[in-house]
């Protein structure tokens, strides 16, 4: 079933014409795996990106159109809507439009890593920069869900197996079984229009008995929030902490003195990343 079944991408575009054909494009042309389907959302794009995806790939990829930007959660659920109506898959993959992939064996190595243990619900993988660089692994320990992302993830040695458990991995590239929807749910529009949605999801994989699973032998380069930077800086910072917060008051409440303190560390030392930005001499009206 697992090296056989047949998985549904989904893959969400908000006015990314160009990126989002760079993906479908690495899909199609290196991956191994036979039997996929790619379904694209379309959060209501003004860059005629609907009309470019048609043309260039015609039946080989199918096209959800909403009629305005839901954001990502509800835009992924609508792909999932659509997915298990139109081709009731075995899998479910996301992506972010803004990764391509790098290599051949990239779902078959997911895959079978589902075939180790039946309570594993959802597989990912690593995340890296053009340059090769690892973005994020894995968070494998419980204690360090009160971190910031970017430092939980490093904060252990490199995992040297092909595979291991995780409390949570990355949300895309992302694979769930399709069961996973009937036993979890959806993912959480609270969460709209983006930040934190499918770590929540991962977590309630974990609450409710089941296993996540990371594939570390795979990889994906992410462009990094191509889609996320269209959005102005001051609003992108104050919507990824007010996402943080509500994740930790739904799932971990009485911890939330330690959520408040990692936040005001990640601000301090994390100098490498958007944060930087977000300084009185870099705020301008346009931003608003």
């Amino acid at each position: 079933m697992f090296r056989e079944g047949l998985v549904a991408i989904i893959i969400l575009n908000l006015n990314g014409k160009e990126i989002t054909d760079k993906c479908i494009n690495s899909i199609i042309k290196l991956t191994s795996y036979k039997n996929y389907k790619i379904i694209v959302v379309d959060n209501g794009s003004k860059d005629g990106s609907v009309q470019y995806i048609r043309k260039k790939y015609g039946k080989k990829v199918d096209i959800v159109e909403l009629e305005k930007n839901y954001g990502y959660s509800i835009g992924i659920n609508e792909g999932i809507k659509f997915a298990i109506k139109k081709y009731d898959p075995d899998f479910l993959l996301f992506l972010n439009n803004d990764m391509e992939v790098v290599e051949k064996r990239w779902i078959e190595k997911m895959l079978k890593i589902f075939e180790y243990n039946n309570k594993i619900m959802s597989v990912g993988c690593n995340l890296i920069f053009p340059d090769g660089r690892l973005q994020y692994d894995g968070i494998r320990n419980f204690s360090r869900i009160f971190l910031p992302f970017e430092v939980a993830s490093k904060a252990y040695p490199k995992y040297k197996k092909d595979w291991g458990l995780v409390y949570v991995g990355t949300g895309a590239p992302l694979v769930i079984k399709k069961d996973c929807i009937e036993k979890i749910g959806y993912f959480d529009a609270a969460y709209t229009p983006f930040s934190s949605e499918e770590i929540d999801y991962l977590t309630r994989i974990k609450k409710s008995g089941y296993l996540n699973a990371y594939c570390y032998s795979t990889k994906i380069i992410h462009y990094l929030s191509l889609t996320c930077k269209k959005f102005p800086n001051v609003y992108r910072f104050w919507l990824i902490k007010r996402n943080i917060f509500y994740y930790h008051l739904k799932h971990f409440k009485k911890f939330i003195i330690l959520v408040i303190l990692g936040q005001l560390f990640a601000t301090i030392i994390d100098k490498k990343n958007d944060l930087e930005q977000f300084t009185k001499k870099n705020i301008k009206i346009k931003d608003f």
